[in-house]
């Protein structure tokens, strides 16, 4: 018998996850947004645009990199820590491990006011949330992991953490086919816009996409972030004498990492894992 197949769905737990996932939410609208600005300020190097904006037209795109993407990048970050700190909160708890004074240098006390501040400024999201599961139509935040109630404590915090595994696996798959395709249509883009340009003409159009590539190198540095962590994270997870509190360290460490997911996405893989796990279950 395990401890983690009731307590997942006690009323404490779900405010934690549901918090979680709203910041989570929260951390890609601010991505989504900065995408918009980076992409809105191409529009500059419109010709009626830029004739009519004159000297702005060099001087908003700079401002856009310079003020606007590091408060949206600070804003994503945050909420991204947030969420992190109370997914760890939320494990260290089901798994019955030593909870240690700070959760990603947010204390418990903390995230528990973020979580009942999430669900009393969304009340009827949250009761929406907390009644429907990963394989619902409308995803919730129910049975978060998938376990059977009649094995053993280890083992089901083991499973729990091969779930969690398995699913950062499929996101990150997923997103990065997704981003890789984005840049190609970027590209194109830009060679269509600025192909035709003299040295001159392309060098101040540099200024126009500015913060299009400060953007897309943030990004970048978060895949390769993410991919150094994923080759440690493998060999981790490959070792059967490491603890479950060592493995939950790893766990802990990549979700600190700033990668947004689409929420498409992620329920699309929510839903792909519960199908994955329930198949797996019933063989």
């Amino acid at each position: 018998m395990n401890t983690i197949y009731k307590k997942q769905n006690e009323k404490y737990m779900l405010m934690l996850q549901y918090s979680a996932k709203r910041h989570y939410n929260r951390a890609e609208w601010y991505a989504k947004c900065s995408w918009f600005i980076c992409i809105a300020g191409l529009l500059v190097k419109i010709p009626c645009i830029a004739s009519y904006l004159g000297v702005w037209a060099v001087v908003i795109p700079m401002t856009i990199s310079i003020f606007i993407l590091p408060f949206f990048a600070e804003k994503t970050k945050e909420c991204t820590q947030i969420g992190a700190a109370t997914r760890q909160l939320i494990d260290y708890k089901l798994f019955g491990f030593s909870c240690p004074i700070y959760f990603n240098n947010y204390t418990e006390e903390q995230l528990k006011e973020y979580a009942a501040t999430e669900k009393n400024t969304h009340s009827q999201d949250y009761i929406r949330q907390i009644n429907h599961c990963g394989t619902d139509k409308e995803h919730g935040v129910k049975d978060w992991y998938i376990i059977d109630e009649n094995v053993q404590q280890e083992q089901a915090v083991r499973e729990c953490q091969r779930q969690n595994k398995l699913f950062d696996n499929m996101l990150t798959k997923s997103l990065i086919i997704f981003v890789i395709l984005l840049f190609v249509v970027a590209a194109i883009v830009f060679v269509i816009l600025y192909g035709n340009d003299t040295v001159n003409d392309a060098i101040l159009s540099l200024s126009f996409i500015t913060p299009l590539i400060t953007k897309a190198s943030g990004t970048i540095r978060s895949y390769l972030e993410l991919w150094r962590f994923n080759v440690k994270w493998k060999d981790t997870f490959c070792k059967t004498n490491i603890s479950c509190e060592e493995r939950q360290a790893c766990i802990d460490e990549r979700r600190r990492i700033v990668f947004i997911v689409p929420h498409r996405l992620h329920s699309f893989c929510s839903r792909k894992l519960h199908s994955i796990v329930d198949d797996s279950t019933n063989k």
